[in-house]
């Protein structure tokens, strides 16, 4: 009996992927907190510190504000870097695949793997222009009461960055990952207390387009020799009606008065 005539195997052609490059300058609409984990916190995960007393609780400070201060910034080593102060790239990516969320006919998966985000230079962390100020809030504690406290962060009231947006422009055009990086700035932002984590409205950023005088003014007046001394010598912010500029005061004047200034991290 004749064979049946055996078929070609099948060819797969697979189109070469062409990626694309668009830079992006954008400017803060609200300021910005940062919100790095401390140092201190780190070290507790992988070797937690012998529990105190009551009378060693009651003869060391709860808080150093300026010390959590300076710890909640993301700051670079490189003495060459345009600024001090910078954000991870992931915070970016991060608001870009939530807004995808609430967008019509994009995916937050295509977001996660055809898109990338880096700094102005390739690297993997942002520059961020402004002055970081001191900014004191009251926060709830996880325990069962929810106990009170306040926390002590880096606020930056005006604040600019760079970014650069790779993207795989066989399924995005570079006009739709501007409106979405658009649509993230608004509905996601960066930092703490941002739209996209907990409902608040700091870290919405636009685009630089849209205040090129600011943008200008922030580079190039508010980079890393303006925020090493503002680090030095911190002011607390005035976006919180004096609060935190009462509660520093109450804390160095009481600091002094209870004979604690050598117990302040330096």
């Amino acid at each position: 009996m004749p064979t049946k005539k055996e078929e070609a195997p099948k060819t797969i052609e697979i189109p070469q992927l062409r990626f694309h490059n668009i830079s992006a300058r954008l400017v803060g609409e609200t300021p910005l907190i940062m919100n790095r984990m401390s140092e201190s916190s780190k070290h507790e995960l992988w070797l937690p510190g012998v529990r105190k007393n009551s009378a060693q609780l009651a003869a060391t400070l709860k808080h150093d504000p300026y010390y959590e201060f300076r710890e909640s910034m993301y700051r670079t080593k490189d003495d060459k870097a345009p600024t001090r102060l910078v954000l991870p790239a992931r915070a970016f990516k991060k608001a870009l695949e939530e807004a995808a969320l609430d967008i019509p006919e994009v995916k937050k998966t295509e977001i996660k793997r055809l898109v990338s985000v880096t700094g102005a230079t390739g690297r993997t962390t942002v520059a961020i222009y402004g002055i970081p100020k001191i900014f004191v809030t009251m926060v709830r504690n996880s325990d069962m009461n929810h106990t009170p406290d306040y926390r002590t962060r880096a606020i930056i009231e005006e604040w600019a960055a760079e970014i650069r947006v790779e993207y795989l422009e066989n399924k995005f055009s570079g006009g739709s990952l501007m409106h979405l990086l658009g649509g993230a700035g608004r509905l996601q932002g960066v930092g703490d207390n941002r739209p996209g984590k907990s409902g608040g409205s700091n870290g919405r950023f636009i685009f630089a387009d849209t205040n090129e005088k600011a943008f200008t003014f922030l580079k190039e007046n508010y980079g890393r020799e303006a925020q090493d001394e503002a680090i030095r010598n911190p002011v607390p912010c005035g976006c919180d009606e004096n609060e935190s500029a009462d509660m520093l005061a109450w804390f160095d004047l009481e600091v002094g008065r209870r004979d604690k200034d050598s117990q302040l991290k330096k």
